[in-house]
């Protein structure tokens, strides 16, 4: 399986000197309680130590460029943006290391390392905060409800040929840690990897809902594939066909972002603020427009609250956002 690079995320150069962080400062300027602080986690498993015929091909040239798209389209401070990785991946642009920094292989020992104590080396300082995790590699089936992310090291039991405690990383693990040890007031989980479907477990001003969004807790995980499928690599380069639709829905390049179908209000125009919802119903329509292109297996994306309670979206802000806020 191969996985193609998208064209079309731009590099440092085309952004210009602008800082996209401005802009989401001053969207939430008027809000009671400050800006929310954003905060990301990317992991990215090119090649498997123990396991040499699991080698992909894209994982880590994923985690670079969406790290590189939250820091120049969506005001993440890279000092906020965790990256774990090979070390030693070839990149298709390195030059992105002007301002990204490699925290760590993505061992199991390190994933979990940072999802227990991110909030100890990487210290909140605002009310609202957005934390965004994101992991792209191999997955893998306990019996049938329980879904592993397959780290580095992962090792198989050769016997039963599944995962096992201690070598993989259960997903609602990950979701427990992010719950209760970051406790961020927002959270987004990514998934690009098989079998992560199982982790979803399936008249207001726009000013006005865009606070209530905010204000009101939101937990979601979005992933690849559902239960049984294969989250595929695209034929002709270095991304999945997941992380391309998630780059592609969320490059802002051109103008607004093509996931931007609309505004916080119904009827309304897009508005420079892509919501989850907006952002899974581009990714289920493009992920399968790039799988029937390059003829590969059917791949449905999962998209879920982690609480039905949850009242709130969790928002990527870009720099062509447009709201009464600026009148």
């Amino acid at each position: 399986m191969t996985r193609a690079r998208l064209a079309s995320v731009p590099t440092p150069e085309d952004r210009g000197k602008g800082s996209p962080s401005a802009t989401a400062d001053e969207l939430f300027a008027q809000f009671s309680e400050g800006p929310p602080e954003q905060s990301a986690l990317l992991v990215g498993v090119c090649s498997y130590k123990n396991d040499p015929l699991r080698k992909l091909s894209s994982p880590c040239n994923d985690v670079w460029e969406f790290a590189h798209l939250l820091v120049s389209q969506y005001g993440y401070d890279s000092k906020r943006v965790v990256i774990l990785m090979d070390r030693d991946a070839k990149l298709a642009h390195p030059e992105y290391k002007n301002h990204l920094q490699v925290a760590g292989e993505p061992t199991e020992q390190e994933i979990r390392s940072w999802v227990e104590s991110f909030n100890t080396r990487v210290k909140p300082t605002r009310k609202l905060r957005a934390f965004l995790f994101y992991f792209s590699g191999h997955g893998e089936l306990a019996g049938s409800s329980l879904a592993y992310l397959l780290p580095s090291n992962w090792e198989a039991d050769r016997k039963r040929g599944r995962s096992h405690d201690g070598a993989g990383i259960n997903i609602a693990t990950i979701t427990n840690y992010i719950d209760q040890r970051i406790k961020p007031t927002h959270s987004l989980i990514l998934l690009d990897n098989c079998f992560s479907g199982l982790a979803t477990g399936k008249g207001s001003s726009a000013d006005e809902i865009i606070r209530a969004r905010w204000r009101e807790q939101a937990r979601f995980v979005m992933s690849a594939s559902g239960a049984g499928e294969e989250a595929q690599e695209r034929r002709d380069g270095s991304h999945s066909v997941f992380t391309q639709a998630l780059l592609e829905g969320l490059d802002t390049l051109h103008g607004v972002a093509p996931a931007d179908v609309s505004g916080p209000g119904v009827g309304d125009d897009p508005d420079g603020i892509v919501t989850t919802e907006e952002l899974y119903r581009w990714v289920q329509r493009r992920t399968a427009e790039l799988a029937k292109r390059d003829n590969l297996p059917k791949q449905s994306p999962q998209f879920a609250p982690l609480d039905s309670l949850d009242a709130g979206q969790f928002l990527m802000v870009g720099p062509n956002w447009q709201s009464g806020l600026q009148k």
